[in-house]
């Protein structure tokens, strides 16, 4: 049995096998091959395919949040301070990210994103520590993000993975809004944030290179005061090569 031939200029490599025995390479001229002989082989080679598992992917995805955080302040002005109890939000942002093989089960990835983190809570406003303000408040901050992380496959050529990442977060826009439709630009007080998670995920294969890549990320941000925890959803889909 002929298999896994590769070409020269004026010989075709091939590996054949006998029951029992190891494989062995040899070495058959090429002109006797028939033109149409070696097309088929070149053919036959072509149908083997990367997947998102040993392949390099790069993909986009949609991910919605839920956030939870302790109670808080947020400086609203020079003079002004908003006063959060706990606080509760959905977001959803985009997500792009880069995944390339370095084992035979794992990968490395790269992402980045405009995070958003949107959350609602009873509060106060209080100027020079004065309370003149008492309603429902909503701190919406968007952050420039950038992370690393690795997948693990729990079975080589599978389909499910789960892995860890860490990302950093920097606040580029936020403002605070209060229920009489006034707000607060947050710019010059927002933060920095550094988000560790553990993600879940599967693999969809729809074609040879087009990947449908729903995961599930948990997690905190460490940097937050107090904590902000999270959990999110991402719908992605991914090209292989």
């Amino acid at each position: 049995m002929v298999a896994n031939p590769t070409f020269q200029k004026d010989w075709v490599i091939i590996y054949y096998y006998f029951p029992g025995q190891p494989k062995t390479k040899g070495f058959i001229e090429r002109k006797i091959f028939k033109k149409e002989n070696l097309e088929w082989i070149k053919n036959i080679k072509k149908k083997v395919f990367a997947t998102h598992q040993t392949g390099k992917t790069i993909g986009v995805s949609s991910a919605t949040s839920f956030y939870a955080r302790g109670p808080t302040e947020v400086d609203a002005s020079a003079t002004e301070t908003a006063v959060f109890g706990q606080q509760y939000g959905l977001a959803s942002y985009p997500l792009i990210y880069f995944d390339f093989p370095f084992g035979e089960v794992s990968s490395f990835r790269v992402f980045g994103g405009l995070r958003r983190l949107k959350t609602q809570a009873e509060a106060e406003l209080k100027t020079n520590g004065v309370t003149t303000l008492s309603q429902k408040m909503e701190l919406d901050e968007t952050f420039l993000s950038l992370g690393i992380g690795v997948r693990y496959y729990t079975a080589a050529r599978g389909s499910f993975w789960y892995g860890f990442g860490m990302e950093v977060a920097k606040g580029v826009k936020g403002t605070v809004k209060y229920d009489d439709g006034t707000s607060r630009d947050l710019k010059e007080t927002l933060p920095t944030l550094f988000i560790i998670q553990g993600s879940l995920g599967l693999d969809i294969r729809l074609s040879n290179h087009f990947y449908l890549l729903p995961s599930f990320n948990f997690g905190a941000a460490a940097t937050s005061s107090p904590i902000t925890y999270l959990s999110e959803v991402l719908f992605g889909a991914g090209w292989v090569w």
